[in-house]
Order: C-alpha cells, then sequence, then structure tokens
C-alpha cells in the first residue's frame, strides 16, 4: 500500500482501517503470512477501497440561503418570511 495513505486525511471508513491496522503493526503481520503461503496479493487495497466507496467521509455542503425582502431563498426555492 502507498505511504501516502497513511499521511494523507482519510476519505473513508477503509482509509480508517487501514491506518489502524498499519499503527498496530497488523499490517505487517499479513505481509509476512502472505509472503510465506506464497499469496501473491491479499485484497487489502480492493477491501479498503470498496469500504471507502461504501463509507465515504463526505464534507456537508453548506445550504445556500439568501434573504430579500420578505423572503429566503433556500437551495434554489423561493419561501415567503412572514413578519
Amino acid at each position: 500500500m502507498d505511504n501516502n495513505v497513511y499521511t494523507s486525511p482519510s476519505e473513508g471508513i477503509g482509509d480508517t482501517v487501514a491506518k489502524v491496522l498499519h499503527f498496530t503493526g497488523v499490517d505487517k503481520v499479513v505481509d509476512f503470512v502472505t509472503d510465506a503461503l506464497e499469496i501473491e496479493d491479499c485484497g487489502c487495497n480492493k477491501r479498503r477501497e470498496m469500504l471507502n466507496s461504501m463509507l465515504p467521509y463526505k464534507k456537508k455542503q453548506p445550504k445556500e440561503i439568501e434573504i430579500t425582502d420578505n423572503y429566503v431563498m433556500k437551495n434554489g426555492r423561493k419561501i415567503k418570511v412572514y413578519s
């Protein structure tokens, strides 16, 4: 796995799991076992990408609110304000 995954902000839960496994040393054990069993790829990157796509960390978009006279524009909809 790329080292920048461990230093860059997590895009989803998959990146967070990968970081925890790296910092606890579990990834080294997996590498050792897969090498010993002559397994080419453990599937960690595919799992990380799948988890990131299923549970991404999205930044919430701020709602657009514009106030004019007796109306409020909220996400493109005009709402009358009573005063």
